[in-house]
């Protein structure tokens, strides 16, 4: 609804008419004055409870700037919040280029979507959204944030790199300063000879302790179906309970 049509619907000369019992009775509406509505609209849209556009001056939540009051100003029911997963690129390509973009050029993007300019805290309200739920962050070289309009363009955004989780590394067992040792990666058909020769093994190592540490790997650049898993994981359980690959 433009102003100007609030201002003629409380000129005092606007009538309606009420129905009435087979009849329409005419009703003039009181006349307000202009500096009346104007702080009515004012505190409606301090509060949120109304959405002004003049131009392409877009204010909700905040204080109406003089001069923007004007009779061809359009009054709105508050926007409906924009979830922060919109502004990334996917959904928004338009404001960005090899992953990085301004608040600025999000804001841009996404009046553009709507069709209309949209009020500067209500994008506030998404970016900040998007830094919680770690979708988007500053560059180094950003200004800083929360900021008004005028300096959004130097909010520098991101996507976040991904970062690789390391491996966990396997505790090694402590080995004494007089322990001697060998790692060998062994072929299955090794690990026969190996049992083989096991009895040779004890007798020639009597008095001392023997250790072996195993380590086994299945799979390559294709992890190994589900039943062939479990499979596995029965029979080593044989050998030993504690003994499962995951």
């Amino acid at each position: 609804m433009q102003l100007k049509t609030v201002y003629s619907f409380f000129s005092g000369k606007h009538v309606v008419k009420i129905p009435k019992d087979g009849y329409e009775e005419p009703l003039v509406i009181p006349g307000v004055e202009k500096e009346i509505i104007e702080k009515a609209i004012g505190e409606a849209v301090k509060v949120g409870k109304m959405w002004l556009i003049s131009g392409m001056a877009s204010i909700l939540k905040e204080e109406i700037p003089a001069g923007i009051l004007t009779a061809e100003a359009m009054m709105y029911p508050p926007p409906t919040s924009i979830n922060s997963a919109d502004l990334l690129p996917d959904n928004l390509p338009d404001s960005w280029k090899e992953d990085q973009t301004t608040a600025l050029a999000i804001s841009v993007a996404l009046s553009k979507k709507a069709e209309k300019p949209l009020p500067w805290p209500l994008i506030q309200e998404c970016i900040d959204g998007a830094f919680r739920a770690r979708f988007i962050e500053r560059t180094p070289e950003s200004g800083s944030w929360p900021c008004d309009f005028g300096w959004a363009g130097q909010v520098r955004i991101r996507i976040p790199e991904k970062k690789t989780t390391p491996e966990p590394r396997v505790p090694q067992p402590a080995i004494h300063s007089g322990t001697k040792m060998v790692e060998a990666e062994i072929k299955p058909n090794q690990i026969q000879d190996l049992a083989e020769a096991m009895s040779d093994l004890i007798s020639a190592t009597a008095g001392q302790e023997l250790k072996f540490q195993l380590r086994i790997e299945l799979g390559g650049k294709n992890p190994p179906p589900k039943a062939m898993l479990e499979k596995v994981n029965k029979i080593l359980e044989g050998i030993d309970p504690k003994m499962k690959i995951k």
